[in-house]
């Protein structure tokens, strides 16, 4: 139904208190329920302009006769931030360097897209900020991001950021990796396997063997070397091969060491690690 005004032109039945969201295109639908009423062209309508507006648009009714009409909409910004993660948690060593925006998938404003980070927690427009209170200590933390759009709509969301303690494997390996500081004061050498003995001049010695026999339970000994440690070269190796290859290099550049022996290092717990070392003795 078309209606008429008091001066014989037609109007189009407009909705009252019309709303529009930041950033959409008007619809037809928008502005009235009228059949037969359709849009044929808006003027001065500007999505990204909040508050209220005053537009003069253009209808075509049933009888394809154009009517012009003013009328007057308010542009709203109802939807917040969109925070995206990767994941929910994130598992961290304690010790290793970790960002925490690195779990950031995205952040981004439904119409205007990405929002950048602020370095200012004290933003309420157009950016993000990152709070964590973490400690250099195992447990579990949590990570907010605070985001807001240029419009003033806020999102928050968390995720867990849980540090945990380096595997003794890892731990082991790593401090087998330097040297350390004995209860003499002086540098003890990496433990291996096999029955300790010296002689004359100081060197540690062992017979050769290319296959140690293996502890079935080895005593646990924490302040110290293991208790079937023998004296070796200090030198730790990760596979066999390079300790072969290590001992060939020696015995070609002493040729007093003979009996060379490859075993493989427990620490200082009694713990097998996957790393050898190189045995030998001096000539008599």
């Amino acid at each position: 139904m078309t209606m008429a005004a008091c001066d014989g032109s037609t109007k189009v039945d407009l909705k009252e208190n019309i709303e529009i969201e930041y950033g959409s295109d008007l619809k037809v639908e928008d502005l009235t329920q009228q059949e037969g009423i359709q849009l044929k062209e808006i003027k001065e309508y500007d999505s990204k302009k909040l508050g209220e507006q005053k537009l003069t648009v253009i209808f075509i009714d049933v009888d394809e006769k154009e009517i012009e009409q003013e009328i007057t909409i308010t542009v709203k910004d109802t939807q917040a931030p969109q925070i995206t993660f990767k994941n929910e948690a994130v598992e961290v060593t304690l010790g290793d360097s970790f960002d925490v925006s690195a779990n950031i998938e995205s952040i981004k404003d439904p119409v205007d897209g990405d929002i950048k980070k602020s370095d200012d927690n004290t933003i309420t427009k157009d950016g993000y900020f990152i709070t964590a209170d973490i400690k250099s200590e195992v447990g579990e933390y949590t990570v907010t991001v605070t985001a807001f759009d240029k419009n003033g709509n806020k999102a928050e969301r968390t995720y867990k950021l849980i540090l945990k303690e380096k595997s003794q494997e890892t731990a082991s390996t790593s401090q087998a990796q330097q040297p350390v500081a004995s209860q003499s004061g002086t540098q003890s050498q990496a433990s291996a396997q096999g029955n300790q003995s010296s002689n004359g001049s100081g060197a540690s010695s062992s017979q050769p063997s290319q296959s140690q026999p293996q502890p079935s339970q080895p005593e646990q000994s924490c302040d110290g070397i293991h208790p079937n440690a023998m004296g070796n070269s200090g030198m730790l190796f990760n596979s066999e091969a390079e300790a072969i290859a290590y001992g060939e290099k020696m015995d070609e550049e002493n040729k007093e060491i003979i009996g060379f022996g490859y075993p493989q290092v427990f620490d200082n717990c009694g713990n097998l690690l996957n790393q050898w070392t190189v045995s030998f003795r001096y000539a008599k």
